[in-house]
C-alpha cells in the first residue's frame, strides 16, 4: 500500500511539475514579449486590478475546494452542491466588482480602470468550475489532465495577449489574455474529466463541508488580502510605473516557487491525508517533502539571483532594470514559501484547520506591523521587510508540527540548512562571470552552466541526502521498466 501510494505521489508530482514548469516556461515567454512592448505602467495597472480579482476568487475557489480533497468520501451530491453555492457566490462578486469599479478608477485617478475591472471580473464565472475540477484532480491523481488544460490554455492565450499587446491594445491585452486562458482550461477539463454539475442540491452536505472549509477561506483569505495589500499600497504612495518594477520583479521568482508550490501540494494533500491516523508516517513524508523542496527550490532561487541583472536587460531591455534589486529580494524572501506551506499541508491533512487560521493570524499581523514600520523609508524597505517578516512566519508555521508531528524548527532547520549553504555557494560563484566585459547573453549562458555543474559537484561532495534519494528513485524506474 504504501508503495503504490509513493508510486502513484510520484507520477502525480512528475505530471505536476511538467505542468508547472511548461506553463511558467510558456507564461515568462508571455510577459516577456507583451511587457516589452507595453512597459512598467500598463504592467502596474493590470496588477492592481488583479487584486481585487484575486481577493474575490478566494470566496469561490478556497475552502470548499480544500474541504472536498481533505474528506475522506465523497459523492456527487457533494460536487455539484459546491458548485451552485460557488456559482451564486461568483454572482454576487461579480455585482460587487462591477458596482465597484468606479470607486477604484476615481481612487487611483484613472478612469480606464472601471471597464477593465469589469470585464476582467468575468473570470469569477469561471471558478465554479475550476474549484470543482482542481478537487477531482486531486482526488483521483488525474494530473496527466491538468497539464493538457494549462498547456493549451497557456499557449492559446499568450498567441491572443501578444498579437494585441503588438496590436497596440496597451492594458486591455494582459486582461484578454488572463480571461481567455482560464476559459479554456475550464473548456479542457470539462471534456478531459466529463464531469459537469448535475440538477442536485444538499444542505446537508454543504454544512460537512464548511466545518472544515470554512476556516480554510478565512485563512486563505487573510493570507490574499495580506498579499495584495502591497500592490494596492505601492500603486497608491508611489505610482503605476514603481508598481509595475515592483510586481515584475516579484513575478520571476513569485512565478518560480508557485510552480513548485501548486505541484507538490494538491499531491501532497491527499496523500498525507490517507496516513492522518499514522503519526510517524505523516511526519516521514512531511520530513522528505521539506528536504526535497529545499534541495530543488534553493539553487533555482539562488540562480535566478545571481542572473537577474543580465537576465532581465536581455529579456526585457534596459527598461526594466530597475525591477533587478526587487527581484533579487524576493528570490531571498520566497524561498521558504514551500517549507511554510508544507508544514501547512501537513496540519491541514490531520484536520486542524483552526491551527491554520489561528496562526495565519498571527503572522498577518506580524507582517502588517512590518509593513507600517518599513513604509516611510521607501519601496525597497518594504520589500526588505517582506524577507523578514517571510523567515518569521516559517518559524510560527512549524510551531503546530513540534505537537502534533515532533517535527521542530530546529529539526527543520537541520534538515533544510546543507542545501541552503550549497546554494550561496553556488550564487556567489555563478556571480563572478558578470565581472567579465561580454554580452548579457554569454553571461547568462555561463552562469547557468556553472550554477548546475557547481551544485551537482556539491551534491555528490556532500553525499547530500535528496540527491542520493533522488538517483535510487530514478534506478528504480529505470529497472521496473526493463
Amino acid at each position: 500500500m504504501a508503495n503504490e501510494l509513493r508510486d502513484k505521489v510520484a507520477s502525480s508530482l512528475k505530471w505536476k511539475y511538467i505542468e508547472r514548469f511548461s506553463s511558467a516556461a510558456a507564461n515568462l515567454l508571455i510577459s516577456v514579449l507583451i511587457a516589452r512592448e507595453l512597459g512598467p505602467e500598463a504592467v502596474g495597472l493590470v496588477a492592481i486590478l488583479n487584486v481585487f480579482i484575486n481577493i474575490s476568487n478566494v470566496f469561490i475557489q478556497q475552502g470548499f475546494s480544500m474541504a472536498l480533497i481533505q474528506k475522506k468520501d465523497v459523492d456527487e451530491t457533494h460536487y455539484s452542491s459546491v458548485f451552485w453555492v460557488s456559482l451564486l457566490v461568483s454572482a454576487i462578486l461579480y455585482l460587487l466588482v462591477f458596482l465597484g469599479a468606479p470607486f477604484v478608477a476615481k481612487f487611483y485617478k484613472n478612469e480606464v480602470l472601471s471597464n477593465m475591472l469589469r470585464v476582467l471580473a468575468i473570470q469569477l464565472f469561471f471558478g465554479p468550475f475550476t474549484s470543482v475540477q482542481n478537487a477531482i484532480v486531486a482526488r483521483k491523481f488525474m494530473f496527466k489532465e491538468s497539464f493538457l488544460s494549462n498547456v493549451i490554455a497557456t499557449v492559446i492565450s499568450g498567441i491572443i495577449g501578444i498579437a494585441l499587446a503588438y496590436s497596440g491594445a496597451g492594458a486591455w491585452a494582459l486582461i484578454a489574455q488572463v480571461v481567455v486562458s482560464i476559459l479554456i482550461a475550464n473548456l479542457v477539463l470539462i471534456i478531459k474529466l466529463k464531469w459537469l454539475p448535475k440538477i442536485m442540491f444538499s444542505l446537508n452536505r454543504i454544512k460537512e463541508l464548511f466545518s472544515f472549509g470554512s476556516k480554510v477561506l478565512i485563512s486563505s483569505l487573510i493570507d490574499e488580502v495580506y498579499k495584495e495589500i502591497y500592490t494596492l499600497i505601492i500603486g497608491k504612495k508611489y505610482s503605476s510605473e514603481t508598481l509595475g518594477y515592483y510586481n515584475k520583479g516579484k513575478q520571476f521568482p513569485t512565478m518560480l516557487v508557485i510552480s513548485i508550490d501548486s505541484s507538490i501540494q494538491p499531491i501532497m494533500l491527499p496523500a498525507y491525508a490517507k496516513y492522518k491516523d499514522d503519526i510517524p508516517t505523516v511526519k516521514r513524508m512531511l520530513r522528505r517533502t521539506i528536504k526535497m523542496c529545499a534541495y530543488i527550490v534553493f539553487p533555482l532561487l539562488a540562480g535566478l539571483a545571481a542572473v537577474a541583472k543580465p537576465m532581465v536587460n536581455f529579456l526585457l531591455t534596459d527598461q526594466w532594470t530597475q525591477s533587478v534589486p526587487f527581484m533579487q529580494i524576493y528570490c531571498l524572501a520566497l524561498c521558504v514559501h514551500p517549507i511554510i506551506m508544507a508544514n501547512t499541508q501537513a496540519i491541514n491533512a490531520l484536520g486542524r484547520s483552526d491551527i491554520i487560521l489561528k496562526i495565519n493570524i498571527i503572522k498577518k499581523l506580524f507582517g502588517l506591523f512590518v509593513l507600517l514600520l518599513t513604509m516611510p523609508f521607501g519601496v525597497y524597505a518594504i520589500a526588505w521587510g517582506m524577507v523578514l517578516s517571510n523567515m518569521i512566519f516559517m518559524i510560527i508555521n512549524v510551531i503546530p508540527n513540534k505537537k502534533l508531528l515532533n517535527y521542530g524548527i530546529g529539526e527543520q532547520i537541520m534538515d533544510i540548512l546543507p542545501n541552503f549553504l550549497m546554494a550561496i555557494i553556488m550564487m556567489l560563484v555563478t556571480m563572478c562571470w558578470e565581472l567579465l566585459n561580454i554580452p548579457d547573453i554569454f553571461v547568462i549562458i555561463l552562469q547557468i552552466l556553472t550554477g548546475i555543474v557547481l551544485y551537482l559537484l556539491e551534491s555528490i561532495i556532500t553525499k547530500n541526502e535528496s540527491f542520493h534519494y533522488l538517483c535510487n528513485f530514478i534506478k528504480e524506474k529505470h529497472i521496473q521498466k526493463q
